[in-house]
Parts: C-alpha cells; structure tokens; sequence
C-alpha cells in the first residue's frame, strides 16, 4: 500500500527536510485531498502539534471527515490520541511518547491500549545515524529500532519506520535497515524517509512494507497517476446496486472495505469508540473509489450506521 502525506504546518500543507527547514508549501488541504482520493489511506501529521505550538484539530478533522487517515503530531497523553480518533482518523501515530531514557515507555504503552486498543495504534521508528530519534527528531536516544521492535509488538497494530538521514532529501533510502526490521517483526511496517522512486517503492513492496511518501510527490518526482494504479482496484459497482439502497450499503460496504484496506483488512470492521462498525466517512471514500457521485446520495446513506 502506498499512503501518501499531508504535513499540516501554520493552517496549510508543507513538506520539511529532516523535519526542520520548510523546502516547500503544497496546495491547500482540500485540493490535496482531491488529489489523493484513489488512495486507500492517507498519513496526516500535524506538525505544529509535534513541536507544540498549536494544532490543526479543524483540518484534521475536515480530513478525516472525507478520507481514511491515520494520523500523529504531539501525541503525548491518552487524551491526546482519543481525541484524534473522535475526530474521525482510522489510525493514531505515537512517537516520542512511546520512549523513555530506557527504552519503550511501556507504562505509558499499556494505558493506551487500555484506552483506545492497540489496533488503533501505530509507533513511530524514526532512526537518524542508526539510533532512535525523539523530540521533533531533535534528541537522539541510546537503543535502536532493531533492539526494542520485537518488545513494542504487543503495543500496536504496526510501525512507521521513517529513514530520518535522507527524510525529505529525495535521495533514496535505507532497503538494508528497512530488511533488518521486516526480518525482527511480522506486524504491519510502513517505510518514510528519502523514498523516491518506483524501485523503492518495489523493493519494499517486496519486503511487505508499506511506502509512505511525501516530497517525491510534492514535487513530481513520483507520478500520482503511476502511484495510484498499483494499488488494489476496487471493482465497479454492479448496475443494479445503483441508485443505492440502504438495504444494500452493509453489503456493499463490507465487501468494497475487504478489497480497498490491503493488508490489514479487518481494521475498519473492528468496532469504532462509538460502536459502529463502519463510520460514514469511510464508506464516502469506498464508494467515491467506485465511481459513486457521493454528492447526490441521500444523507441518510452516508450517516447511517452500521448495526
């Protein structure tokens, strides 16, 4: 699966080298949202929220509302990873949280779960010079990736391991680290950081890792068009499925969601905080990937929940 990256920065989207120096500033959130609707998933991270200077909960939310996210920046509490799930995301990232001087914040870890589950979590990897990076990558810790992967498996329903020496610097990317860690864990990897071509993206694929991707998009480096035909394709709807039927949209929604999340398919079946199964903006995405006009569906089937 290849995710692509919105970074929320001061109300718009931008892209940063190694986390620190702005290289660029995106279209707004909502035409990037048009732009990366044939994709299953996209990662969301606000960064002012990641350097504590604010947040951009409205947009984040707006995001969610139309597509599947997953999404992180400045989750350091519970309440803080709650509240981007009742905005609307599939998935949360944690970070620096997830460490302490130690190694793995494993107090902290298990209040999470308690709280939201660990099929809701996703922990944050970053490595810069083969250690751990905190902080806005600014604090490097003593262990790596590769030590502590295996002891954070009953805390998440996978990682997003990010290349930090080449993030942002379109100059390809670590395939030997990203090998090491497929080799230490059987759960989800999601690969970040300096991933610039097609063959990257290959080769991971080939590793079973997914590619989150950023700058190579934002600059044209990688062809959305070329992304987007090598995710699953989600087969059309049958002509007598239109118009939609509330009858029909459990069956419709169930079966499009098996195809469209590759791996991990079961995740948006699981119960939701609010007890539904299948929330209405996912099923917005699912049908707009299956050339439904969404815009003209009565509102009672996109709000509708699922017994």
């Amino acid at each position: 699966m290849i995710l692509p990256c919105i970074d929320l920065m001061d109300g718009g989207v931008v892209q940063l080298v190694q986390g620190r120096e702005k290289a660029l500033d995106g279209d707004s959130p909502e035409v990037m949202l048009q732009r990366f609707a044939a994709f299953p998933q996209i990662q969301v991270i606000d960064l002012d929220a990641a350097m504590g200077r604010g947040a951009n909960d409205g947009l984040v939310q707006m995001l969610a509302s139309k597509a599947v996210i997953r999404a992180g920046g400045g989750v350091r509490t519970v309440a803080r990873a709650q509240a981007l799930l009742a905005q609307g995301a599939y998935r949360v990232i944690v970070g620096t949280s997830a460490f302490c001087a130690d190694g793995p914040n494993f107090t902290f870890l298990q209040s999470l779960v308690d709280a939201i589950g660990r099929e809701r979590i996703v922990l944050a990897l970053d490595s810069k010079g083969g250690r751990i990076v905190v902080k806005g990558w600014q604090e490097a810790t003593r262990f790596t990736a590769e030590e502590v992967i295996r002891q954070l498996e009953p805390y998440c329903a996978g990682f997003l391991c990010t290349y930090v020496d080449k993030e942002g610097m379109m100059q390809g990317t670590d395939l030997e680290w990203f090998r090491r860690l497929r080799a230490a864990t059987d759960l989800e990897i999601t690969a970040a950081g300096g991933i610039t071509t097609i063959e990257d993206i290959r080769a991971l694929e080939s590793m079973r890792i997914h590619s989150a991707v950023g700058m190579a998009i934002y600059t044209g480096r990688l062809d959305l068009g070329e992304l987007a035909a090598r995710q699953s394709p989600l087969r059309p709807l049958h002509p007598q499925l239109v118009p939609l039927k509330l009858q029909t949209l459990e069956l419709l929604t169930t079966e499009a969601i098996r195809i469209s999340l590759q791996p991990g398919q079961e995740g948006c079946l699981k119960a939701r905080p609010d007890g539904t199964l299948l929330d209405g903006h996912h099923r917005v995405h699912i049908l707009r990937c299956r050339g439904v006009d969404v815009d003209t569906l009565p509102r009672e089937i996109i709000i509708k929940k699922t017994e």
